[in-house]
């Protein structure tokens, strides 16, 4: 656990968007951790599927000529 502006620092240092609520109690960093690799997890999914559905017509309009 880490106080609030110790949190608060690695969030500003790895541009993590972790809510963080001063005078709350301590920041769980394990929780944070894993809640960072999710978020950046279903990024990475999203880019996927996006980059799948522009090959996918990329190779439809190769097929239709």
């Amino acid at each position: 656990m880490l106080d609030y502006r110790s949190a608060e620092l690695i969030n500003v240092i790895t541009g993590s968007k972790l809510t963080l609520d001063e005078g709350e109690e301590p920041v769980d960093m394990c929780k944070a951790i894993d809640d960072i690799r999710n978020e950046a997890r279903e990024k990475g999914l999203e880019e996927g599927k996006k980059e799948g559905r522009e090959e996918g017509r990329e190779e439809g309009k190769k097929e239709g000529r």
